[in-house]
């Protein structure tokens, strides 16, 4: 919709609430053209790269970036670590300019999934 403003004023409220929600004010950075703003976001993240749940947000974040291989080595941390989002992998709309990349074809191909 264009509200880059709106969505990281949202994503900063609903950071304060809740931590672990980075990733959403990184994108949001993003997509506003405020990249470095979301390199530190980032960057805070990283540090917490060791949980699927950072890892997660963070291949989000990265594939948004258009750093795919970096996206790709937080997915095998998700994989390996066996995050709860993995089986929706395909369906996550962050990752749509990795699906026809090798790399991604043969993550998700490993779980297993229904076509």
């Amino acid at each position: 919709m264009g509200m880059h403003f709106e969505a990281i004023e949202a994503h900063k409220k609903g950071r304060v609430i809740g931590p672990g929600y980075e990733s959403g004010l990184a994108i949001a950075y993003i997509r506003a053209g405020q990249r470095e703003k979301a390199l530190e976001i980032i960057a805070e993240m990283e540090k917490s790269r060791d949980t699927w749940w950072y890892a997660w947000g963070l291949a989000e974040a990265y594939a948004t970036l258009g750093e795919k291989e970096k996206a790709f080595e937080c997915l095998e941390i998700v994989y390996k670590l066996h995050g709860d989002f993995m089986p929706w992998v395909k369906a996550d709309f962050y990752f749509t300019p990795l699906l026809n990349e090798p790399e991604f074809k043969d993550i998700a191909g490993r779980l297993k999934l229904p076509a």
